[in-house]
């Protein structure tokens, strides 16, 4: 893919000079800054107005006077409580640049790293459908470091949620290992695209207290439940997939133990997708019962309209339910997190806390199932994954075990 910036002249009216802009999403000695025309008089770029905020990037009052302005398309912005927001307007042919920095020097991502990026983003209602291109290169703009691996979108109504992977290439080094992360409109792009609540977190690394439980390449380190195979389960593309073509359903389990832990991982669900999480199962039995169940769901699906709330993506199967709303759609990659210590539970999706639960507090008047779960008692065991015959899928799963609670 070709670069999408030209080299920085700064003679030009058009010279990129950084204003700083917060994002919570990024650890707090990394800054967003977003580069623009210092002169301001040109709309290719971004116009400089607004202010920011600590998490909303806004920086072009929405709708511009010189686009359209639909009332269907502000009708959303009211639903969505946006009407006196500002929003980043990126005209066809623009390109918005955000550049990573430290206090003291440009952040330097490490080879390979990996990036998540959400944004909202929305179009007046004659404009159709413009592309959005999402990229990481350089400081000079001149090598492309990285591009969408997957995008997704969301709909709802002229507003859409959509999510990018971005990837560092594995051979940069020093300031070539970037710097800009660039959103760009073609210039055959049929309107103005309209950026809100963009987020750009770093994912697929962790400090050397996590341990990986999947090589990428088969499954040494896991085993099916006790008397049963592990051919339920199939490595395709770098990632446990649930095999539909199994005679079974049987579950994919660690071989070994742990107690006290926070699992990281990645999964994708398609329409309809259906799997789970083992906490501190045995070999035997339904780890939903005998031990622990977090959930694995496309919720939002129509065949689960009926489900109970502790049956929802992220709950405790028949113990806690967990918070809606916070998962990608089918097909892109969300990020998750489970903390497990001591009796306590803590589930986080895409960077939201969907569930804090105290295990015994849970079940104070009963299980909400109705059911018994003896498991609930059981302060160690394996992790893994509860097949039911969906290719729901699992990767970059890793581990840091913690103190067991006193």
């Amino acid at each position: 893919m070709a670069s999408l910036l030209a080299p920085q002249d700064p003679t030009s009216s058009h010279h990129l000079t950084p204003i700083p802009i917060i994002n919570a999403d990024l650890s707090s000695d990394r800054n967003l800054f977003v580069l623009e025309p210092a002169d301001g008089g040109s709309s290719a770029i971004l116009t400089p107005i607004g202010t920011n905020s600590a998490v909303t990037l806004r920086r072009a009052p929405y709708p511009p006077k010189a686009a359209p302005t639909p009332e269907a398309v502000i009708e959303v912005a009211r639903e969505r409580e946006l009407r006196d927001q500002r929003f980043l307007a990126i005209e066809p042919g623009a390109t918005a640049i955000l550049l990573l920095e430290t206090e003291s020097d440009l952040f330097q991502p490490e080879p390979g790293a990996r990036y998540a990026c959400s944004w909202a983003e929305g179009t007046a209602a004659e404009a159709g459908s413009p592309e959005l291109v999402v990229s990481l290169q350089s400081e000079d703009g001149r090598k492309l470091l990285g591009t969408v691996s997957d995008i997704r979108r969301d709909s709802n109504g002229r507003w859409k949620r959509s999510h990018a992977t971005l990837q560092i290439d594995s051979e940069a080094r020093g300031r070539d290992a970037g710097a800009l992360l660039c959103l760009h409109n073609p210039a055959d792009a049929r309107g103005t695209l309209f950026i809100d609540n963009l987020t750009l977190a770093r994912v697929g690394t962790d400090s050397e207290e996590f341990t990986s439980l999947f090589n990428g390449r088969d499954l040494t380190g896991w085993t099916g439940s006790k008397g049963t195979s592990k051919d339920a389960f199939v490595v395709e593309d770098g990632a446990i997939r649930c095999n539909p073509n199994a005679t079974h359903g049987n579950n994919l389990l660690t071989e070994d133990t742990f107690d006290d832990f926070i699992l990281h991982f990645e999964f994708t669900v398609p329409p309809a997708g259906n799997n789970g999480i083992a906490l501190r199962a045995p070999l035997s039995g339904d780890p939903a019962f005998a031990g622990l169940e977090a959930q694995v769901l496309d919720t939002i699906h129509p065949g689960y309209i009926n489900a109970q709330p502790w049956q929802t993506h992220g709950s405790i199967y028949g113990i806690a339910p967990a918070k809606r709303g916070f998962q990608r759609p089918t097909g892109a990659w969300n990020q998750q997190s489970i903390h497990v210590k001591g009796r306590e539970v803590v589930v986080i999706l895409n960077g939201e806390t969907i569930l804090e639960a105290n295990l015994d507090a849970a079940v104070e008047n009963g299980t909400l199932s109705g059911q018994e779960h003896p498991g609930l008692s059981r302060s160690s065991g394996h992790l893994g994954f509860c097949g039911h015959g969906h290719p729901v899928a699992f990767r970059n799963i890793r581990i840091k075990t913690l103190d067991p609670q006193p």
